[in-house]
């Protein structure tokens, strides 16, 4: 026990690392495969910090790992508390994919899927082809958005539609080619 601390305080500190460790550490190791990720709980006087313990022991602050990491786990983080199994929720993502290595790019897939299993809707924009999910007839789930030239948005039932002007199919398509 730490001086200043009663064994109340040391048990409920030692509870909370447990739920962190099952409903977090557990389930989030299934998504983001990339590096081995734990978070971990410092408790001060007035406040609980967060760090994150990768697989070489190493630990940082939460505020010190890069945009991604942080952006991939408050999403999981958001769902996990929000338990949105069979709420139907809508999640509308711009360019999730932006600030994580390619990896994990890939590994958000499995995330969106599982969001999309629970029975909800996700709609997000890119331009990464490591974003892209081609399986089980994904083609036909892509669209392409376009700005014309009066800053309108246009959105394509498909993203190799023939209406899109010829200056705007490279742009559209090559994240389908590279993908």
């Amino acid at each position: 026990v730490r001086a200043g601390t009663s064994s109340v305080a040391e048990s409920l500190r030692a509870k909370i690392q447990r739920n962190v460790d099952k409903n977090i550490n557990a389930k989030f190791k299934d998504f983001y495969k990339t590096e081995e990720v734990c978070l971990s709980l410092s408790f001060n006087t007035n406040s609980i910090s967060f760090m994150v313990r990768t697989g070489d022991g190493e630990s940082l602050k939460l505020s010190e790992r890069s945009n991604g990491l942080r952006w991939y786990l408050e999403t999981f983080l958001d769902a996990q508390a929000n338990d949105v199994n069979g709420k139907n929720i809508v999640y509308l993502l711009d360019e999730p994919g932006v600030s994580l290595h390619i990896n994990a790019q890939k590994e958000l897939q499995c995330l969106f899927k599982d969001l999309v299993e629970q029975d909800n809707q996700l709609l997000y924009t890119t331009h990464s082809p490591y974003m892209l999910n081609l399986e089980d007839g994904g083609i036909h789930r892509i669209r392409a958005v376009v700005k014309d030239n009066e800053g309108f948005t246009k959105i394509y039932k498909t993203a190799y539609d023939s209406k899109i002007a010829p200056k705007h199919q490279q742009d559209t398509l090559v994240p389908l080619v590279n993908a």
